[in-house]
């Protein structure tokens, strides 16, 4: 932790149900770009509420005191929400309606949790859990480990990244995501509609897997910090690229960012329609997959010289001419060489983009 950093912290145990409450009555938030992380399997699900009713004692749970007094849970999102998911008080993240209950499966210690239900009326179920099992888990004790306001908001991305990064259900991008609605969710989410515009998903061309693992926010974001701010080498870029856009969003600048990327690909639609991005003959080959080499050194360099470009009496040909020549370019084969990381090939294609996209040059 740096030096001057203004931190308070606090330690409680609480029960679930004292958990559950603060939840249910809003003073608990489990954000929703949190929430979509939540993805445990039902085996993994039951076997926590198995913990549960072995007096099993569970990690501690961490969350941030806002100025309001209420709570944003950091870490611990797995295990609230199978617990809240269990109880049947779990909302969906984008609508706000109750999530369906879950049903138990068989564990190791407890076959009787086999269709298990929290509320046999409600779920019109038999196999209802037995009231005292009910109140074993609503009086099972957690610990809550609470960042207090008004600690500097560093600490709160510190703790957030170091207690997230490289988790088991969390990829990296969902954790960026938990960093940017902490940084300011209305700005995140312009940034998430801009992603999901369809003129971009197209001229990306990414998988629905690779969009469900967040690819298409990943790249947008990638455009975003790398048009305006440069890498220099000294952070990994994954730490970069969450850096960069906490102070774009902090400083509220994703707008005027945003109009830059969406010009950027209405050129490149307009030029060469959806197979813009795609490996032409020449240099770099030929392909149907839009990689991170196209991403930083075509829309990226497209971006940064965007204004200068709509100025040309006809920016698509401009743009058609230069993509065409682009992958006859030896810069461009050195960009995808084997076994250059992350951090030598950015240097490589950011620079050169800006360049050969500069209608200055």
């Amino acid at each position: 932790m740096t030096a001057g950093r203004k931190v308070s912290t606090d330690s409680i145990t609480m029960s679930f149900g004292e958990v559950a409450n603060y939840y249910k009555e809003g003073d608990l938030n489990i954000n929703p770009e949190f929430q979509r992380a939540f993805r445990w399997s039902v085996q993994k699900k039951s076997n926590l509420i198995e913990s549960l009713l072995l007096s099993i004692p569970l990690p501690s749970i961490f969350v941030f005191e806002d100025k309001g007094g209420k709570w944003e849970l950091v870490d611990g999102l797995q295990r609230l929400s199978t617990v809240f998911e269990f109880m049947g008080i779990l909302r969906e993240p984008e609508s706000d309606e109750l999530r369906a209950p879950s049903r138990l499966v068989s564990t190791k210690y407890l076959n009787g949790l086999e269709g298990a239900v929290w509320n046999g009326a409600e779920q019109e179920d038999n196999n209802q859990l037995p009231v005292s099992l009910q109140r074993k888990i609503r009086t099972s004790r957690l610990q809550v480990e609470i960042l207090r306001y008004p600690s500097d908001t560093d600490t709160k991305y510190d703790l957030f990244q170091r207690l997230n990064r490289g988790g088991e259900t969390a990829n990296a991008q969902e954790v960026r995501n938990c960093l940017c609605v902490m940084a300011n969710s209305e700005g995140f989410s312009e940034v998430k509609a801009a992603a999901n515009d369809s003129k971009f998903l197209e001229l990306v061309r990414l998988t629905d897997t690779a969009v469900e693992q967040q690819r298409h926010l990943e790249w947008l974001m990638r455009i975003m910090v790398h048009s305006k701010i440069d890498y220099d080498g000294r952070l990994d870029v994954e730490n970069f690229i969450d850096n960069g856009m906490r102070d774009i969003l902090e400083k509220e600048q994703q707008n005027s960012i945003l109009n830059d990327v969406k010009r950027t690909f209405e050129l490149l639609a307009v030029a060469s329609g959806d197979v813009a991005l795609l490996p032409s003959l020449g240099a770099g080959g030929s392909g149907n997959r839009v990689s991170l080499r196209q991403i930083e050194a075509i829309a990226v360099g497209i971006s940064r010289n965007v204004s200068q470009i709509n100025e040309l009496q006809d920016p698509a040909s401009f743009i058609s001419r230069r993509l065409i020549d682009f992958w006859k370019q030896p810069e461009v084969e050195k960009m995808s060489a084997a076994g250059l990381s992350p951090t030598q090939r950015i240097p490589r294609t950011v620079p050169f983009g800006a360049t050969w996209f500069d209608p200055s040059k």
